[in-house]
């Protein structure tokens, strides 16, 4: 797998949250919209049949606690097959995915592989199809529900056909894997294998951080270890409870545990994130402003840049996996803000961060020179080499006005995004005043790169 350029960025859709509606015919209509934004990938959250089982006995504890009645979980399939209802048919995904690629957009849909419905269609016929305990009761896992059998040679066959069946049958552009870790690393192998014989360029996401796994896949969700993530650490420093030096710490070993090429989500927020943070999303927690500059640190440093549906309106409200149009409460985004100066800020600014990831070659490898400079504590200031379009990036993530002192000119530039900054050449330095949260992008030429 060639890893030397990634030009992705994905766009999260959860159909519960996306529309009041919450059906794939009325994602369809946004489209458009989504087109306009800019993302190369469509993800959705898993939308295969799901269980509707009352019986809470094979229920998840955050589906109980949700308090919403639903019995249907997206991360509990009853047939890996088909759509739930719920959100449509198997032909209103067809429609969905066509139109998308008439605009431009790819797809990736959701594959649930760890665990099944207590009610899997194939297991009256297929008893072995999950793991079992002495008494022959299912073996259920984290969450409460039968975990696939992949010592089943039957069970992997049927599993690798229903991964080409959505490659072959639906026209889809690749997979997110959920919990891909705890499936086999041989299961990918083969199953990623198959998918890439029918779509050679297929995009897999893998909901994991074992860093062998990308020798399949072309990201994973995180990195090694706890606080893999580059959202826990930026969180921490938006809020005052860490440094920007930390991060940028905390980013090297991240850097340092991944295989050459090898890539990590960089997200503002997502489903899990969502439901289980409640008031403490991002958003919520610092702010719209400090979210914009937690949104340009995903799109500039190296990795894979990756969004909720909602954040490119600074939606800020509360989201249950579980609720939907008939359960729980209205769980559609804040499609008002877009009537608001903020969210009409961060739709602007995301449009043009998908589009400098779409655009600017510097952004495209996993290349990174941290510059040096007198305030450490406060700023991020890297340059992303790539010749005559390298990009030189600034970045305050504390709440207060930071002058820091770049220590070469970068006098001769193509600002390409800036938001409550301003750069001034200091004849052999550069100096940049940022209000806070304030950030700026600038093209530089091959001779000032660091």
């Amino acid at each position: 797998m060639n890893r030397s350029i990634d030009k992705a960025s994905i766009y999260q859709l959860a159909l519960r949250t996306f529309t009041p509606e919450g059906t794939l015919k009325a994602a369809e209509k946004m489209l458009p919209y989504l087109a306009d934004l800019g993302p190369a990938y469509i993800q959705f959250c898993a939308l295969q049949t799901e269980d509707d089982d009352m019986d809470q006995t094979f229920w998840s504890t955050r589906q109980k606690a949700s308090m919403t009645g639903n019995p249907k979980n997206n991360y509990k399939p009853r047939d890996y097959y088909h759509v739930d209802e719920e959100y449509g048919t198997d032909r209103d995904l067809k429609d969905f995915i066509h139109t998308a690629h008439t605009l431009g957009l790819r797809v990736l849909l959701d594959l649930v592989y760890f665990h099944c419905s207590q009610n899997a269609v194939f297991l009256a016929d297929h008893p072995d199809f999950v793991m079992r305990t002495e008494d022959g009761k299912p073996d259920t896992g984290k969450w409460n529900f039968p975990k696939l059998n992949f010592a089943n040679p039957e069970l992997r066959e049927y599993m690798w056909r229903n991964m080409e069946y959505w490659i072959r049958e639906f026209d889809a552009d690749g997979f997110r894997c959920d919990v891909g870790d705890a499936v086999p690393h041989d299961f990918w192998q083969e199953g990623i294998r198959r998918v890439k014989l029918l779509k050679p360029d297929a995009y897999m996401v893998n909901e994991g951080g074992n860093p062998d796994y990308l020798d399949c896949f072309n990201v994973n969700y995180n990195a090694p270890g706890n606080g893999g993530r580059v959202l826990h650490e930026l969180s921490q420093v938006l809020l005052g409870q860490k440094t920007a030096g930390d991060l940028r710490t905390h980013f090297a070993q991240i850097c340092a545990s991944l295989p050459e090429g090898g890539r990590v989500l960089q997200m503002l927020d997502n489903h899990d994130f969502c439901n289980e943070g409640w008031d403490n999303r991002l958003e919520r927690a610092a702010g719209h402003e400090a979210s914009d500059a937690a949104m340009a640190v995903c799109f500039l440093l190296p990795g894979v840049p990756f969004i909720f549906n909602g954040n490119e309106m600074a939606d800020d409200l509360k989201h249950s996996l579980f609720s939907n149009r008939f359960h729980g409460k209205d769980p559609a985004i804040a499609w008002e803000n877009l009537q608001t100066d903020f969210g009409k800020r961060r739709f602007e600014l995301t449009k043009k961060l998908y589009r400098m990831r779409t655009n600017q070659e510097a952004l495209w490898t996993d290349k990174l020179i941290w510059l040096e400079h007198d305030r450490p504590d406060s700023v991020l200031a890297f340059v992303r080499p790539a010749g005559a379009h390298s990009l030189l990036s600034v970045i305050n993530l504390a709440n207060r006005s930071v002058d820091v002192t770049l220590p070469r000119s970068f006098s001769e530039n193509k600002v390409l995004l800036t938001q409550n900054a301003f750069a001034e050449d200091a004849g052999c330095s550069t100096r940049v005043s940022l209000l806070p949260y304030g950030f700026f992008a600038a093209e530089i030429p091959e001779r000032e790169q660091a």
